[in-house]
């Protein structure tokens, strides 16, 4: 249930969109529906800080354009499935930085692990 509270793509304005930025805000608006406090303003501002300042360890690292070939390729070998929202955009990012043609690969295992090779040589 969304409430006005919560986390939203619209809540990571001035930066970069996260590719895994629905993953995030799952993560962060289960913190804030289970703080024990009244939802606020104060609530989000405190779980948004405490999220970026690393203080929730088993928190999604932010996966985007900046993050490093190795930051990217880890998102990947971290995802529970390969349907996740955030994986299309990751391989085309690695496949772009690499050169590699997404489409001579018949599926994202064989992708991960030739993206693999290149980036660890």
């Amino acid at each position: 249930m969304y409430n006005e509270y919560h986390i939203n793509a619209e809540s990571f304005v001035g930066m970069i969109l996260p590719y895994n930025w629905q993953e995030i805000a799952d993560y962060l608006n289960y913190e804030i529906d289970n703080d024990e406090a009244e939802y606020s303003d104060e609530l989000t501002k405190t779980v948004w800080e405490n999220y970026w300042n690393g203080k929730y360890e088993d928190a999604p690292k932010a996966v985007s354009s900046e993050s490093t070939s190795y930051e990217l390729l880890e998102a990947l070998d971290n995802a529970y499935v390969w349907n996740e929202r955030f994986i299309a955009p990751v391989f085309e990012e690695l496949c772009e930085r690499t050169g590699i043609n997404s489409s001579s690969y018949e599926d994202y295992d064989s992708l991960f692990n030739a993206l693999k090779e290149i980036i660890f040589g």
